[in-house]
């Protein structure tokens, strides 16, 4: 299994105000992260992530679950981060987590298996997951968020390594007519679910890149064929926004409380 090694030290994120900085001195940097470099010899480059401990976790020993956040960077890790903490901090409606913010250096490359998606997978199998279990005290319950592209793709590892993460958060899944066969595919036979899956999947009425509804057809396809594979091992949900275009704004908060309300 390939290794990884920290390159960097952490960086200020100047995104939004923490709990644990409210009454600091006027012109203190506030955050809600750092920033890693970690080195991939499958991928041939320094991969940088973003890292968000829950409140407290350096007082404390307990472990947690952690949200992956593929498309990573910038205001959509901001997103994941508060989804969480809301859930987490404010209404207590889920456990606190480790949020992970996957940043793209080449998004076309990565997120297709007809380039270097199999690679790509492969840092996240092999690399970054072994890096974020040996440097932080996490559970083995593993979520991943993707969207748009990055949902197709996390589909990809949804298919193929089943057992690598316990939930699923996918806005605007759009598989195309070949992809949605190739995943169809795989699901088909012994497929082998880890107990206990759940899949979030978001659509947006409004969707300018879904003029014709097929993306949203295969969406839905895709989830009715993984509860067919999953049986009572997999929960699937599909939810349209009959007001949001694109990647629907609420997805991530949504799919984290449904994915934690039995």
């Amino acid at each position: 299994m390939g290794r990884t090694r920290l390159l960097a030290a952490s960086l200020v994120l100047p995104f939004a105000v923490a709990p644990s900085v409210r009454g600091s001195e006027e012109g203190t940097p506030v955050q809600i992260g750092v920033r890693r470099m970690v080195e991939s010899k499958i991928l041939g480059e320094s991969r940088p992530i973003l890292v968000h401990l829950p409140d407290g976790y350096e007082k404390e020993s307990a472990r947690h679950p952690v949200l992956y956040r593929l498309d990573g960077e910038g205001f959509l890790f901001l997103d994941a981060v508060a989804a969480e903490r809301s859930l987490a901090g404010f209404a207590e409606r889920i456990p606190a987590h480790i949020v992970i913010g996957i940043v793209n250096t080449d998004r076309g490359r990565d997120l297709s298996m007809v380039h270097g998606g199999e690679r790509f997978l492969r840092f996240i199998v092999e690399e970054l997951i072994p890096f974020v279990d040996e440097g932080y005290r996490t559970t083995p319950e593993r979520t991943l968020c993707g969207q748009s592209a990055s949902a197709n793709f996390a589909a990809q590892i949804l298919v193929r390594k089943p057992m690598l993460f316990a939930g699923y958060i996918l806005g605007s899944l759009g598989p195309g007519a070949g992809e949605l066969d190739g995943l169809l595919q795989r699901l088909s036979g012994e497929w082998p679910a880890q107990p206990g899956m759940a899949v979030f999947v978001t659509l947006g009425r409004q969707d300018s890149y879904d003029p014709t509804g097929e993306r949203s057809r295969n969406a839905e396809a895709f989830v009715a064929a993984l509860r067919r594979a999953g049986g009572p091992r997999v929960r699937g949900e599909v939810r349209v926004y009959e007001d949001e275009g694109h990647v629907p704004g609420p997805g991530v908060y949504d799919g984290l409380k449904w994915m934690h309300t039995r």
